[in-house]
């Protein structure tokens, strides 16, 4: 994007989310790039690969240097970009007293360094070979022999620190998994339950610049920690220590969608699978009064098992009251462009019908391929102008071959607000209706559609998993019958079996959210906060009682009851009789 433009938009001042930043470089300098041919540690193909991934994050407003891009792609080791850096005479010190590490260009062996974290004269002396080569440049004249350097402070002390001790109170650094504007994800054992965790910092270069980003992080721990749903993670604990804020989360070893769809084009099949468990977290999110508003293929995480996760809850907020008001032209412009919703672009207030354009963005760029976008422009100006003006490039122009019913879905999704699709509820039952059709038209195997889509199966309390007898034998029937009768009824027998195994799977959904909500309440009740435990279980609870009638809603209606008696809410009674009219207890 160009670098000229310093305001993108009267709410978009330089250096907020998803906005690049003037005048930084979406490729990394040549001479490092000239460094890692001569020496032979890459080829020409893959270094412009790595270019590429850059360029993309870049673009997601991740401007990680090239030596961080190579390690984390796995196209270099650490000891490698080292001897890069030292072909470029840059030289890791790092401070035996605070541990702060810093690049120095120009270094002299027997010059003596103040450290600028600590201050101490002479305790700077090169870093060990594995430390992390993500740290601040500090460019540097050689200094006289003898002579004491006094470098300049780097602004990434906080993260150099977790680095170079590899660990961060009670947890052990593994290594590093992404990195965005406002935090830094790690890979990290727990030390006292020896587990692995995700563990999110926040940047201390983003605190110094954002008076509110602390809040912002806090703020983000608290929306996913009373979020409780299969394809949402967990987060254990909230903490700081040694001035330097995180939470943990629940590790997911996979692979972000954005890295998925860049080695290829996912079978529209496959796409609509890895999204339908992402819209139903949402949905879900939205009935607790939550919206994500940062939805893109990087903040979906894709497990071995091919189980989809929602990530990054960093700039969250509760939903507005009714009469949602226009947000104030001074507040940030706050996302990733690619993905910005054109009322919002406009002024409007963000609501869930954004998450639902953003979530039909990330569908159209997984079924047409990395970097094709519905808009787009180097120019963030002009790419902005064609969100709220254009519009979107249809995407059969782009998949040939796609199956037209696919192709509206995606197109209603993407449309302007007033021929969007209506709610997220409405965006999942197309998307479950296109697979039931898909499966009849090309015969494939259906048997994945007998469990949730995007869930691994397991065993819950109250119920076995398995559909109800009388159910089964009615489907045995229809197809029997079918068989017996001919092409065309046997056609109609697999559309209502497949049917039903959807209705199913969306039943099987809303039983293991009510039971993980059920589970999370009687947590916060035993420690006493009954307010928390309420908003748990109300955010589980559907619009329709009566069409999800079932033990697990049940026991939900009735500890919500027992908890508003506590509180002298209202409502506790109406909760305590539905209960009652579902299971007679």
């Amino acid at each position: 994007m160009s670098g000229q433009d310093t305001n993108v938009s009267p709410r978009a001042p330089s250096g907020s989310l998803g906005v690049l930043r003037p005048g930084k470089s979406a490729t990394a300098p040549a001479t490092f790039g000239q460094i890692v041919l001569e020496l032979g540690l890459l080829t020409p193909e893959q270094l412009e690969q790595a270019l590429i991934l850059q360029r993309e994050r870049s673009r997601a407003g991740d401007f990680a240097r090239l030596g961080h891009i190579l390690v984390d792609g796995g196209f270099l080791t650490p000891e490698q970009v080292l001897r890069v850096l030292s072909a470029q005479r840059l030289v890791i010190l790092a401070c035996s007293g605070c541990k702060a590490q810093f690049n120095v260009q120009g270094y002299v062996e027997d010059a003596r360094y103040q450290c600028p974290s600590c201050h101490a004269v002479g305790s700077l002396h090169p870093a060990d070979p594995s430390a992390s080569v993500a740290v601040q440049d500090q460019l540097q004249a050689a200094p006289p022999s003898g002579s004491t350097v006094r470098l300049k402070r780097t602004e990434h002390t906080d993260t150099t620190k977790i680095h170079a001790l590899r660990t961060l109170g009670n947890y052990e650094i593994l290594g590093e998994i992404a990195r965005g504007g406002m935090g830094i994800i790690y890979k990290a054992r727990q030390l006292d339950l020896d587990r692995i965790v995700a563990l999110k910092t926040l940047r201390q270069e983003e605190l110094r610049s954002n008076p509110d980003a602390g809040t912002m992080f806090r703020d983000e721990a608290r929306a996913v920690a009373l979020l409780r749903h299969p394809n949402i993670v967990a987060v254990h604990e909230v903490g700081a220590h040694d001035g330097i804020e995180f939470f943990t989360m629940d590790f997911v070893a996979g692979l972000s969608l954005d890295r998925l769809i860049l080695r290829r084009r996912l079978d529209p099949r496959e796409a609509v699978e890895i999204v339908i468990p992402i819209a139903e977290a949402l949905q879900y999110a939205h009935r607790a009064g939550v919206v994500h508003r940062d939805l893109k293929p990087a903040n979906i995480i894709v497990d071995d098992e091919g189980v989809p996760f929602l990530v990054d809850w960093g700039i969250a907020s509760r939903i507005d009251s009714k009469n949602r008001p226009a947000v104030d032209e001074e507040e940030d412009l706050l996302g990733s462009i690619p993905y910005m919703a054109p009322e919002y672009v406009e002024g409007a207030a963000y609501d869930e019908l954004c998450d639902l354009y953003s979530l039909g963005v990330v569908l159209y760029e997984a079924v047409a391929g990395a970097n094709c976008l519905p808009h787009y422009d180097d120019d963030t100006r002009r790419f902005l102008e064609r969100i709220m003006c254009d519009p979107p490039v249809p995407i059969e122009s782009q998949v040939r071959d796609l199956d037209p019913a696919l192709a509206e879905i995606i197109g209603r999704a993407i449309a302007p607000r007033a021929e969007r699709t209506e709610s997220m509820h409405d965006f999942v039952a197309a998307l479950r209706r296109w697979l039931v059709a898909h499966d009849v038209k090309t015969g494939a195997d259906s048997s994945a559609t007998t469990r949730p889509l995007g869930r691994r199966p397991s065993r819950s309390l109250g119920s076995s998993g398995e559909p109800p007898p009388n159910a089964l034998w009615i489907a045995g029937a229809l197809l029997a019958l079918c068989a017996l009768v001919g092409g065309g009824w046997h056609v109609r027998g697999r559309i209502v079996a497949l049917e039903w195994r959807a209705a199913q799977a969306e039943h099987e959904a809303l039983r293991r959210v009510l039971e993980a909500n059920f589970r999370s309440a009687q947590l916060l009740e035993e420690q006493g906060r009954l307010r928390e435990a309420v908003q748990v279980l109300t955010s589980a609870i559907p619009d329709s009682v009566e069409a999800h009638a079932t033990p697990e809603l049940a026991q939900v209606l009735r500890l919500r009851g027992k908890l508003r008696r506590a509180l002298k809410q209202a409502g506790a009674d109406e909760d305590l009789i539905q209960a009652r009219r579902i299971d007679g207890r």
